[in-house]
């Protein structure tokens, strides 16, 4: 077991190596994460939409369609008694704010977009490194049981031997091969552990290539992190900004649109003329209530974007308090487990080694010191993950949910 814990850390080489097969190999976190972020289509897919709502900005001087027709009315005589072919162009126009307003909502939305595909960044990345360092986890705990299972079997084996020439009890046999089983069981099931976090790695990043994850020693996380607001809490921030810039242009309803015409008649015949016209008018909504009652409902929305952006701000500090708790917690195992656990299973297992090969003790008791030995070391990895887990968990927290 003791070999487990000094695994010489593999040279970590150039960030990305490529064998003949083009299979990429990864040893450690920060390539895992930005393969993701060069192929993950989820993420593509967000990022997508931000572009969307870039060029959506262009649209806020939209002024609607333009109206160009041709009338002949028989009662729209010119001097000469003939009917006058006419031909004009209509145009309608909010009142002028009404442009800044759109633009204001349209610059808030790609904003919100942008944080948005922020948000899906941190989330892929904390998914890739719970993922990633949940392998190490079963990696490493898989290489310990791997050294048990060889120990074991080597006993089951000798203990064999030794109850077939009589050098043993029957009982020490089977308890050689139930231990045996038992860790042969524990090794199975740990590869199988593996694999499932292998193919959830797989699907995150998504790359275009076979990819290897190179083993390590399992280590506590130390990151830092460059600021204390997330991008969902500039999301709901900018959905405030949004819901009060569309109040402002619900607000231009109420205002007058303006309408422009001109139009050209055209006189047919002998002694036929031409003549303009022009017209100016104002739009003015005459059933206000509807439009108020609009206005009513989009000021409900801002307050509830208030709330909102209130609500998840506590909910967040009190999330964030109870998983910097817990990471005391697993951190105060793992100074016991630095200081005493780990040295004192060394010492057992090295204990026990010497006093069975000197005879002074069976195998019954060599085999429970192991097993004594091995639950510290496993309750050491595990504590661990716990810790690196949960300080992945405090490093991207943006939804207090999760």
């Amino acid at each position: 077991m003791i070999k487990i814990l000094q695994i010489t850390l593999l040279s970590l080489g150039p960030l990305w190596a490529f064998g003949q097969d083009s299979l990429l190999v990864i040893t450690h976190v920060e390539q895992a994460i930005a393969l993701a972020m060069d192929h993950n289509a989820a993420l593509k897919s967000v990022r997508s939409e931000r572009e969307k709502a870039i060029h959506l900005q262009g649209t806020a001087l939209d002024i609607g369609k333009t109206g160009i027709y041709h009338s002949y009315d028989a009662n729209n005589l010119a001097p000469n008694d003939r009917a006058l072919r006419v031909f004009g162009i209509r145009q309608t126009l909010p009142f002028p704010t009404t442009f800044s307003h759109r633009d204001r909502l349209l610059k808030v939305q790609a904003e919100k977009a942008m944080f948005q595909y922020e948000l899906r960044q941190w989330q892929l990345k904390k998914e890739v490194s719970q993922a990633y360092y949940e392998w190490l986890f079963t990696s490493n705990k898989l290489r310990h049981y791997q050294y048990l299972d060889s120990i074991f079997y080597r006993f089951s084996v000798a203990a064999q031997r030794r109850y077939q020439v009589g050098e043993t009890t029957y009982l020490e046999d089977i308890t050689a091969r139930n231990y045996y089983q038992q860790h042969h069981l524990q090794l199975l099931q740990t590869k199988e552990e593996l694999k499932m976090v292998f193919e959830k790695i797989i699907g995150l990043l998504q790359a275009d290539r076979s990819i290897h994850l190179v083993h390590t020693p399992l280590e506590k996380i130390n990151w830092t992190q460059s600021s204390s607001l997330t991008p969902l809490h500039h999301i709901l921030g900018a959905e405030v900004n949004e819901m009060e810039a569309e109040w402002k242009v619900s607000r231009g309803e109420f205002l007058p649109g303006i309408s422009l015409e001109y139009f050209r008649g055209f006189g047919i015949g002998e002694g036929r003329q031409n003549f303009n016209g022009y017209s100016v008018g104002l739009e003015i909504p005459l059933w206000i209530k509807p439009y108020q009652k609009y206005q009513q409902a989009m000021k409900v929305e801002v307050d509830r974007a208030t709330h909102l952006l209130q609500d998840y701000e506590k909910r967040r500090t009190a999330r964030q308090a109870e998983l910097e708790a817990r990471l005391e917690k697993y951190a105060a195992s793992l100074q016991y487990f630095k200081t005493e656990g780990l040295p004192s299973a060394q010492e057992i297992q090295q204990v026990a080694s010497e006093s069975y090969y000197a005879g002074e003790v069976d195998y019954m008791d060599y085999t429970k010191s192991l097993e004594i030995a091995a639950r510290t070391y496993i309750q050491y990895l595990q504590d661990l993950n716990q810790y690196n887990q949960t300080y992945i968990t405090l490093f991207y927290l943006a939804d207090p949910n999760y």
